[in-house]
């Protein structure tokens, strides 16, 4: 029962139990760090998933804008595409302002615009089947082919505005996720080489702990061969 190698293989026992009692508490640092990692990584996902979508309503608000403005401007191409052979282009040869007097009380769709109507110069040029009326009393901008294309032009140039709108709100989205991912990337950092120093350790703890068992193996094979000597001594004691 002998042992003079007791305290050199106690201590193998106790840094093996402490290495093995280490690699638990680095794996649990480990995870932790990580669920820290995945935690970040997920709050920026979810910001980010959330700007988008403020985006794209923001986005579909204004192409929704843009269809309604291009179908405007629809109804105006085809006025001017109209105007060709309708009465609105014999008035404007042959009854200079006329926009200011009948004009005002002519439907432009069914009247102004229409080709069928065989327009012609008569007496009373100021009245509308024998009926005058006081025309300055009405409020109203006749869409003369010169204003269909201005109002045309205003409507173009508003799309446009629109489409810079969609694009810089996009600009505003990528701006806004990469000061979202800037913000922890610090912090992430920091994280992952934190992790990374615990890993490293931990990978290297099951070497060393190997080492130690070859030491304790090597203790205990001098042991075994100490313990052979002394019996031998013992016998050639009890034979003498």
């Amino acid at each position: 029962q002998s042992n003079p190698y007791k305290e050199e293989m106690d201590e193998q026992d106790r840094k093996i139990k402490e290495l093995d009692d280490k690699q638990l508490t680095l794996l649990k640092d480990s995870t932790v760090k990580q669920n820290e990692i995945d935690r970040i990584i997920n709050d920026v996902t979810m910001q980010s998933k959330e700007l988008e979508t403020e985006c794209e309503r923001e986005v579909y608000a204004i192409e929704n804008n843009i269809k309604q403005v291009s179908a405007e401007i629809v109804k105006l191409d085809d006025m001017l595409c109209r105007q060709k052979g309708a009465l609105i282009e014999w008035l404007s040869i042959n009854k200079p302002g006329w926009e200011e007097t009948f004009g005002k009380v002519l439907d432009e769709d069914t009247v102004l615009y229409n080709a069928s109507l065989n327009p012609r110069l008569v007496t009373a040029s100021d009245s509308i089947y024998g009926v005058k009326i006081d025309t300055s009393n009405i409020e109203k901008a006749v869409k003369t082919p010169d204003k269909v294309r201005a109002q045309k032009e205003v409507l173009e140039q508003k799309v446009e505005e629109l489409k810079k709108d969609i694009a810089l709100r996009k600009q505003q989205l990528e701006f806004n996720i990469s000061e979202l991912e800037r913000k922890p990337g610090i912090r992430l950092k920091q994280l992952r080489q934190e992790k990374m120093a615990i890993d490293a350790e931990f990978n290297h703890i099951p070497y060393r702990i190997e080492l130690l068992k070859k030491e304790k193996r090597a203790a205990e094979e001098r042991l075994n061969k100490w313990c052979e000597d002394e019996l031998e001594k013992l016998q050639n004691k009890i034979g003498e």
